[in-house]
C-alpha cells in the first residue's frame, strides 16, 4: 500500500460525509487521541466512547461500530489483543493501524510484524479530505461484507431447506418403491444421479398372478424437481401391479395422474413391461425412452422395442395411446432398459456419445456380471467424468417358468397354529349387464382376495383361479367370444377389440358368483362356484385336455383353465359348462 498521502483538498470545498456511522479510537496518549477524534468528526464520522478494549470488541462484534483505530505507541500490544479476540464468526468492520510518524513506528520491522493484524494503515500526518475518502471506502467495504454475510446466511438456509426437501423426497420414494424379494431376485439395476436426488426410478413388482412388471421412469430435468415428477408414476405402478392390472391400464393411469397433478412442462419418459413366465411372453410400452433390448443368454440381440409413444403427462386421455407390443421368448433371456442419461453420456474425446454399439459390446457374453461390464464400459468410455444427466440401467431376467417360491410358500408355525381357529362364511352375488360393463375384473378379484382374509401364502393361487374363471365366464359365456380368434394372426389384438365392443353393447346376460369357506376334517377349504348365462361348451373335450394335470403338484404353465387346474384341489364343470366349481385348500387337515 502506498503510504504517501495525496495532497489535501482545496480550501473552501467541504469534505463529503463518510458512509460510516460510528468509530472508536484506542490510543494511550491523550493528545494523539484528541487529534484523531477531531479528524474523524471533521471527516463525518461519529465517535463511540468505550471504557476498555473489551467493550470496543463487543461493540464491533455486535455491528454497532464500523471502525476501530488504534495507535502503536505501545508497540502494537493493543492491536495484538484486539486481533486475537476478534470473533471468527462475525469479523468486525475495517480496522486501521495509525502510525503517528515513521520515526515513531521505528522502521519497517514493526509494520511487517503487524501486517496480518490490521486491515489498513493510515500514515500520519493525514488530511481531513484524505481521511474522509478512506472512511467512505471503509463504508463501502463494510456494506459489501454485510451483503456477503447476508447472502451466505441465505445460502445456508437454502442449503438446509434443500437438504430437508431431499431427505423427505428420498423417504417418499423409498416408501413407494415397495419390496418383493422374489421379484428383486430377477432384477439387476444401477442408478447414477446427476445431483443428490435422481429423477430416474427403476422398479420391479410381482402381480397377484405372478407376472413380473418392470418400470423405468425418467423425469424431466434432474434433482428434486425430476424426483417429484416420478413420484406419481412409481406410486401408480406399485399400487396397480399389486391389484393385478395389465400394463396398458397402468400406463393409462400414470398419464392421467401426471396430467392432473403436475405442471404442463413436467413430463416423464417411461418404459413399462410385463414378463409372463407361464406363457413366456413380454408385453411392453415405451414412451420416450431409448430402445429397449431383449438379450439372449450370450448377450446377443433378440428384439428391440423403440419408442412408439409420447412421454407420460403430455397427451390427454382421448389422444393417449396405451397399446403394448407383445413378444414371445424361447430361452432364458434378459430385458435391458436404460435411460437417456446413459445413451447421451459424452465420451472422453468430447465428441461421441455412449450409443447402442458401445452398449451391445458391453453386454456381449454370459449374463453373469453383465451389469458390471456395462458400468465399467461406461466409465472407460467417459474417462471417469461425471455424467451430465441421471443415468439408469435395468436388467431383468426372463425365466422359462416362475420361480419355485412363486408356486407354493411354506406354511409357517403361525399358520399351523391358526388351523383350529377356522371360520365359516359365504359370499354370493349376481352381476348384470350394468355391473359387468363397469367392473374391471383384475382389481375386483384382488379386492375379494384381500378382503376375504385369504392367507398371504395362497393369495397368488386364489387370485389366479378367480381371475381366470371369471374371465372365462364373461368372455366365452356372457359375451360369446370365439377362442379360435386367438390362434389367428394378430389374434390377441382382434380379440381385445371385439371384446371391448361386445362389452360396451351388452344389454342382457348375467354372471353368478358364490364363494364359501368352511372347515372340513381339521382343515379349511375355499369353494368357488361361477355360473354364466352363455351357451356352455363341450365339457368332455376340455376334461380331456386337462386330464394330464393332476392337482396341486402340477407345473403351473400357461394361462386359462390349465392354470386353474394346476392350482386347485378339484375342478368340476356342470350344466354343459355354464357352471364351474373349484376348491382350494386354505389349510389342510393334520
Amino acid at each position: 500500500m502506498d503510504l504517501n498521502p495525496p495532497p489535501p483538498l482545496a480550501l473552501g470545498v467541504p469534505p463529503r460525509r463518510a458512509a460510516l456511522a460510528r468509530a472508536i479510537v484506542i490510543e494511550g496518549r491523550s493528545d494523539v487521541r484528541a487529534r484523531l477524534c477531531a479528524m474523524l468528526e471533521a471527516a463525518g464520522a461519529s465517535l463511540a466512547e468505550v471504557a476498555d478494549v473489551d467493550e470496543a470488541i463487543a461493540l464491533a462484534d455486535r455491528g454497532e461500530v464500523e471502525l476501530i483505530l488504534c495507535g502503536v505507541s505501545d508497540g502494537g500490544e493493543v492491536l495484538r489483543t484486539i486481533a486475537a479476540r476478534r470473533m471468527a464468526s462475525r469479523p468486525s468492520g475495517p480496522w486501521a493501524l495509525v502510525a503517528v510518524s515513521p520515526e515513531e513506528v521505528g522502521g519497517p520491522s514493526l509494520l511487517d510484524e503487524l501486517q496480518d493484524l490490521a486491515d489498513d494503515f493510515l500514515p500520519m500526518p493525514i488530511s481531513t479530505g484524505w481521511l474522509g475518502a478512506r472512511l467512505r471506502l471503509y463504508g463501502r467495504m463494510g456494506a459489501y461484507v454485510s451483503r456477503m454475510q447476508a447472502q451466505r446466511a441465505a445460502l445456508k438456509r437454502y442449503q438446509d431447506e434443500a437438504e430437508e426437501e431431499q431427505r423427505i423426497a428420498s423417504y417418499l420414494i423409498s416408501r413407494l418403491e415397495g419390496r418383493d424379494s422374489l421379484a428383486e431376485r430377477m432384477m439387476h439395476a444401477w442408478v447414477s444421479p446427476a445431483h443428490h436426488l435422481s429423477g430416474d426410478v427403476v422398479a420391479v413388482a410381482r402381480s397377484p398372478d405372478d407376472r413380473i412388471n418392470v418400470l423405468l421412469a425418467d423425469g424431466t430435468g434432474h434433482g428434486l424437481a425430476a424426483a417429484i415428477s416420478v413420484l406419481p408414476v412409481s406410486e401408480v405402478f406399485h399400487r396397480m401391479t399389486d391389484r393385478g392390472f395389465d400394463i396398458a391400464s397402468i400406463v393409462t393411469e400414470m398419464n392421467r395422474k401426471l396430467r392432473s397433478c403436475m405442471p404442463a412442462d413436467r413430463f416423464v419418459a417411461c418404459t413399462a413391461a410385463s414378463i409372463d413366465m407361464r406363457e413366456r411372453v413380454i408385453e411392453l410400452w415405451n414412451g420416450g425412452c431409448p430402445p429397449v433390448m431383449l438379450l439372449g443368454a450370450d448377450g446377443s440381440l433378440e428384439r428391440v422395442w423403440r419408442s412408439r409413444h409420447m412421454a407420460l403427462g403430455i397427451l390427454d386421455g382421448k389422444d393417449f395411446d396405451s397399446s403394448v407390443e407383445r413378444c414371445a421368448y424361447r430361452e432364458e433371456s434378459q430385458l435391458m432398459v436404460v435411460s437417456d442419461g446413459l445413451s447421451e453420456a459424452l465420451g472422453a474425446d468430447g465428441k461421441h456419445r455412449f450409443g447402442d454399439r458401445e452398449l451391445l459390446e458391453a453386454v456381449r457374453g454370459p449374463a453373469d456380471q453383465r451389469l458390471e461390464r456395462v458400468v465399467h464400459g461406461l466409465h472407460d468410455f467417459t474417462g471417469g467424468r461425471p455424467l451430465e444427466d441421471d443415468a439408469s440401467i435395468l436388467l431383468v431376467d426372463c425365466l422359462l417358468e416362475p420361480l419355485s417360491e412363486l408356486v407354493v410358500e411354506p406354511e409357517t408355525p403361525a399358520h399351523a397354529q391358526a388351523r383350529g381357529r377356522g371360520s365359516h362364511w359365504a359370499l354370493e352375488m349376481r352381476l348384470g349387464p350394468a355391473q359387468l360393463r363397469k367392473i374391471t375384473l383384475a382389481p375386483f378379484v384382488s379386492g375379494l382376495v384381500e378382503q376375504l382374509g385369504i392367507p398371504r401364502r395362497l393369495r397368488s393361487n386364489v387370485f389366479c383361479m378367480l381371475s381366470e374363471l371369471l374371465a372365462n365366464a364373461l368372455d366365452y359365456g356372457v359375451l360369446g367370444m370365439d377362442p379360435v380368434i386367438l390362434e389367428q394372426e394378430n389374434g390377441r389384438e382382434r380379440f381385445r377389440e371385439d371384446r371391448a365392443q361386445r362389452l360396451a353393447a351388452l344389454v342382457s346376460g348375467s354372471l353368478w358368483f358364490k364363494a364359501v369357506v368352511e372347515p372340513s376334517g381339521g382343515g379349511e377349504f375355499l369353494q368357488v362356484e361361477i355360473e354364466d348365462s352363455g351357451g356352455g361348451f363341450d365339457i368332455e373335450s376340455v376334461e380331456a385336455r386337462l386330464s394330464r394335470l393332476k392337482g396341486r403338484g402340477a407345473v403351473r404353465r400357461g394361462r386359462g383353465l390349465e392354470l386353474v387346474r394346476s392350482v386347485c384341489d378339484t375342478l368340476r364343470f356342470d350344466q354343459d359348462g355354464r357352471r364351474v366349481v373349484a376348491v382350494i385348500a386354505l389349510s389342510r387337515p393334520v
